[in-house]
């Protein structure tokens, strides 16, 4: 990848507006060259096709998302869990979050027969559940949470995260709402048991 951080920015936001406007069937790199200011051999110096940027894409969607929590992290574990779900499922999404996330599902769906999107995906799960993991145990050192197995309890919020994400984005039903008191709801239970 460019060592140009404003040509991987540019390529990024490209591929992402090509895919939202072309659907991942209909892409091409010369749709995503439409999308680009700079020249299409750019793309291919960096990439090996399609996949190859919407791959990089997810990572670097993984990127933005995560340094937006760390920029908001506070010494709260309990808050910053509630943070991340809220960014994830905000109450009123604007359009561009609207399509991320449509876009997103649209990639993971891809996932099921393609192995190489398959292992974005996990890698991309693995680290929002590991951020989620860390926040779980920093609440247990610091006496906040009363959790036996971290990683478990990290697993439990995230699937029922990516369950609200992929019925929100694939549904006419409005359950965000509902979605995000259940998961502060359970962001709350882990705290029982502990002395106050």
């Amino acid at each position: 990848m460019s060592s140009d951080p404003d040509s991987r920015e540019q390529i990024m936001r490209a591929a992402f507006e090509a895919l939202a406007t072309h659907g991942y069937a209909d892409l091409t790199v010369a749709r995503i060259a439409d999308e680009f200011t700079k020249s299409k051999s750019l793309l291919y110096y960096h990439y090996d096709g399609k996949d190859d940027i919407l791959r990089s894409l997810l990572d670097y969607a993984t990127d933005q998302f995560l340094a937006t929590l760390d920029a908001e992290s506070t010494d709260d574990p309990a808050a910053n869990l509630r943070e991340f779900v809220d960014q994830l499922l905000p109450e009123s999404p604007s359009e561009d979050a609207l399509t991320g996330r449509r876009v997103i599902l649209e990639l993971r769906g891809e996932a099921v027969g393609n192995p190489d999107f398959r292992a974005t995906f996990t890698a991309m799960d693995d680290r929002l559940r590991d951020r989620v993991t860390a926040e779980i145990e920093a609440g247990v050192e610091r006496g906040r949470f009363a959790v036996a197995d971290p990683e478990t309890a990290a697993t439990d919020l995230t699937m029922l995260l990516n369950g609200a994400l992929l019925e929100s984005a694939t549904t006419d039903h409005d359950i965000t709402e509902q979605a995000r008191a259940t998961l502060h709801a359970r962001i709350d239970a882990l705290a029982e048991g502990v002395d106050e």
